[in-house]
């Protein structure tokens, strides 16, 4: 049996953890700027639409923001207008 200290073996046990993050498995964290916005206009729509932030809504309302953002629309006004255009 091979003896690892515990901080490298933590380690270890870290790198092969996958990632998980605000856009899913695996795909690149969103910077601090694009979480504010997502945030707000999140809130905005939901203010906007009546609905509660934290009820299912609320998340396909950010989960769509999400969507978008990562097929490339990173413009506040732009996703603003799509999120207009949802039923």
């Amino acid at each position: 049996m091979q003896h690892v200290e515990r901080g490298q073996d933590r380690g270890r046990a870290e790198a092969r953890r996958p990632t998980f993050n605000a856009s899913g498995l695996g795909l690149p964290s969103l910077g601090p700027d694009v979480a504010v916005m997502v945030q707000s206009l999140m809130k905005e729509q939901c203010r906007t639409k009546a609905i509660e932030s934290d009820s299912e809504e609320g998340w396909d309302v950010a989960r769509e923001l999400l969507k978008w953002f990562q097929i490339g629309v990173t413009d506040r006004n732009r996703l603003r207008e799509l999120l207009a255009s949802r039923n």
